[in-house]
């Protein structure tokens, strides 16, 4: 478009926009123009009318109705992005749109953010989607889908009539029948798809990009997984075209305006064979005995806009996924593994933090900024572990002896400076599957981190925290981690649970939880309470993991908001934005950081802060959706996992725990972190049931919560991803319980409804 289209354009905006009360025909506009701008009406020029008018229509900055032209955002129609607005008690279909206020006829307007309350159902609508509304009184309706955010299906393929279909696995798309283009596959197929026409009634076509098993390190179940519950895996054309447009290096042009920190003692540590360092760590003791810390997170948006392809798959997928040693990245491989990581011995950009601590871990300074750095090396958990009892011989570490001793020395000061200041501290150690190069478990064992992990998550957590009350400062838009105070009804469940196997706990729920507060140090309390018995007997020792585990259930569950608000584990306002390569929020924050913070033209500033506000929601409910569908792909992924693990197991016979009375049956957990079932039917059909017991009137066997049993294998289902088991023997009934002749007589009691 031209200087002179440009110019036309930005006057017909203006003409439409004063009389947006009384919407012009093709005529009347002609008719402006020539009377009040003195424009010739040549055949060009009317060509050049009706390509703007076309233009506009297209791209749904215009809507014609009856003949007549409105400028969409200041008519009864306005062009929003659909999302589901979370309240209290329930969720309110809701729509962002921009409107503007024009000034004169040389294109200058001001952008408002608006939100729209949306009134009755659309069939097929979601988050992200961007829509047409009609303004109806004080809401809106949707009159049609614009496009779409997702675009990508995933599902079955079907033959009905001669004609393919794909039966998709994700609810939303279960209101729309979509078929397929081609016949470059077969009835049964595992597919994924690209919505490509609107046919109205509900009909759209689609073109299979392809079959889902064959594109991903992930294995094909956990590409079935992923589909069924609809986490996009792939990535557009457009994406993998820029992906391979971006550079290998950063120029000295990228350099401009950011920090040099190349000549520090920079590294990284990361688990082995990760190929993906988004983040490097510095620290030292400074000459007054205060500490500085310095974190670099590598700089996505000075590479990727939000609005590029590759943004847009970006939010697509909300988080790259992990899954059996394999994953699907957030980004291409190429720039992950690549541009966008921190590797050893080359320059990145970075956006990084500086801070400087007191001997007794206070704050004392904190500056964010842009920077480029170079790694001097990077290192594993493993490796640093190994350093810090002295086992490690790898000579590429002695420079970093002393920094990483500092390092630890600092890790430490911050974790009780936090713990202090109100932050919770559970040693969970971690279930993990050891598998062979094919991806099958072999082995499950109990992983507790060591200080090179303690390290890495007390940087972070330092670098998340100050730039939460850096963003809140300086007026960002930003998405926080939120996490509620715990449930008082679970917690008082379990402070019972503790009562009953004698080891109370001095404080109740109420001291714990007065009001609308939270007793931090109480709740802290409570954490080292349940973990000390692990030392009071063997006995302890062994429920300790279930303890932990219903303990840890207590906590309500945390999730993205854009409310400067607390996360009660933390003890303060909190963000993640310290891997912006594996999760959008990072990357989302990072991104108004540029916009809103470092862009130097202060109305430039001010619009963006608008627009990244109003993007904020939607960024944070597709995070959160998108966080809910990873948890469930890799809990599905680990169920499956069990059972592999169990039909390949030699070993017959196991002594568990029995971690939790079902209703339908008793879980138990091994020490190798693994859980099975016992289902009721597998003990006798006239089981009386309470939380703690199951007992059968007609045998006289009674089982009861935290009893030692002997089992063997005995089935498996895939469809609930569990493995059954028969008892065999109670090796030790629980030791903790004294009154099971009481609770027999009260389930019988209860059965004969006395």
């Amino acid at each position: 478009m031209n200087n002179d289209e440009v110019n036309l354009q930005n006057i017909i905006n203006y003409i439409l926009y004063e009389n947006r009360k009384k919407p012009l025909t093709l005529d009347e506009l002609y008719s402006c123009l020539s009377s009040d701008y003195g424009i010739e009406l040549t055949i060009p020029i009317k060509k050049d009318v009706l390509s703007i008018l076309s233009e506009g229509l297209k791209n749904y900055d215009y809507f014609m109705e009856n003949d007549k032209y409105f400028l969409i955002d200041n008519s009864d129609y306005r062009v929003g992005i659909y999302y589901n607005k979370e309240r209290e008690r329930d969720v309110v279909p809701t729509a962002f749109y921009f409107s503007k206020q024009y000034f004169d006829s040389t294109g200058k307007y001001k952008l408002y953010a608006n939100e729209a309350k949306i009134r009755g159902n659309f069939v097929g609508v979601s988050t992200g989607d961007a829509v047409l509304l009609e303004k109806k009184k004080s809401s809106f309706r949707i009159v049609k889908i614009l496009s779409r955010a997702d675009s990508i299906i995933y599902g079955t393929v079907v033959n009905i009539n001669d004609n393919y279909y794909i039966e998709p696995f994700d609810r939303r798309f279960y209101s729309i029948t979509i078929q397929l283009e081609g016949n470059n596959f077969s009835v049964g197929d595992i597919v994924t798809a690209q919505l490509k026409e609107d046919k109205g009634n509900g009909l759209y076509t689609a073109e299979v990009i392809e079959q889902v098993h064959t594109d991903s390190d992930f294995s094909e179940e956990t590409m079935i997984e992923a589909a069924k519950l609809g986490m996009p895996v792939g990535y557009s054309k457009e994406s993998i075209e820029q992906s391979n447009m971006l550079p290998s290096s950063i120029s000295d042009i990228d350099k401009v305006g950011r920090r040099n920190l190349t000549e520090e003692d920079i590294f990284s540590i990361d688990g082995a064979g990760s190929k993906d360092k988004d983040d490097a760590i510095f620290s030292k003791t400074l000459e007054n005995d205060n500490f500085y810390l310095n974190v670099d997170i590598t700089d996505i948006p000075a590479f990727i806009s939000l609005n590029s392809p590759l943004g847009r798959d970006a939010f697509r997928k909300g988080n790259s996924n992990y899954s059996r040693e394999t994953f699907e990245a957030m980004f291409p491989k190429n720039i992950t593994n690549g541009l966008l990581s921190l590797n050893e011995g080359v320059e990145r950009l970075t956006f990084s933090g500086d801070f400087e601590y007191d001997k007794f871990g206070n704050l004392l300074k904190s500056d964010f900024f842009l920077a480029y750095i170079q790694s001097r090396l990077s290192m594993t958990y493993e490796d640093v572990n190994k350093l810090f009892v002295g086992s490690l011989d790898n000579i590429k570490y002695e420079p970093f002896i002393k920094d990483l001793f500092q390092a630890r020395e600092l890790a430490y000061l911050l974790r009780n400076k936090r713990i202090e200041n109100g932050a919770l501290i559970f040693q969970q150690p971690k279930q993990t599957f050891i598998y062979d190069e094919n991806h099958t478990p072999i082995d499950s064992v109990i992983k507790y981190p060591g200080d090179a992990e303690i390290i890495i998550e007390e940087f972070m957590l330092a670098y998340n925290t100050n730039l939460a009350k850096f963003a809140h400062d300086n007026k960002i838009p930003f998405i926080y981690r939120v996490l509620p105070r715990p449930s008082f009804k679970r917690l008082s469940k379990f402070l019972k649970l503790l009562d009953s196997i004698g080891e109370p706990f001095p404080y109740s729920a109420s001291d714990i939880l007065p009001k609308k507060d939270f007793r931090a140090d109480y709740f802290q309390l409570l954490i080292n309470h349940v973990e000390d018995l692990a030392f009071v007997s063997d006995d302890f020792k062994k429920i300790v993991p279930v303890l932990t585990k219903e303990l840890i259930s207590c906590m309500e569950r945390a999730h993205y908001d854009v409310r400067y608000d607390t996360h009660t584990a933390i003890g303060g306002p909190y963000v993640h934005g310290s891997s912006e390569v594996r999760r959008i929020v990072d990357y989302f924050d990072s991104s108004s950081c540029h916009a809103c913070y470092f862009e130097k033209d202060p109305l430039i500033r001010d619009n963006n802060r608008k627009k990244y506000s109003a993007l904020a929601y939607i960024y944070a409910e597709r995070a959160n959706k998108m966080e809910i569908i990873s948890e469930e792909i890799e809990s599905r992924i680990k169920r499956l996992d069990t059972i592999k693990y169990f039909q390949n197991c030699e070993q017959d016979e196991f002594v568990g725990v029995v971690s939790k009375m079902l209703g339908w049956g008793m879980e138990v957990q091994f020490e190798n972190g693994l859980k099975g079932i016992v289902p009721n039917s597998m003990i006798c059909d006239d089981l009386l049931f309470d939380g703690t017991m199951v007992y059968s009137p007609t045998t006289g066997v009674y089982y009861q919560l935290f009893d030692q049993l002997r089992l063997k294998k005995s089935d498996y289902s895939l469809e609930f991803g569990d493995v059954y088991f028969d008892v065999v023997e109670k090796v030790k009934e629980n030791p903790f319980f004294h009154n099971s002749e009481e609770k027999i007589k009260k389930l019988i009691l209860r059965k004969n409804g006395d």
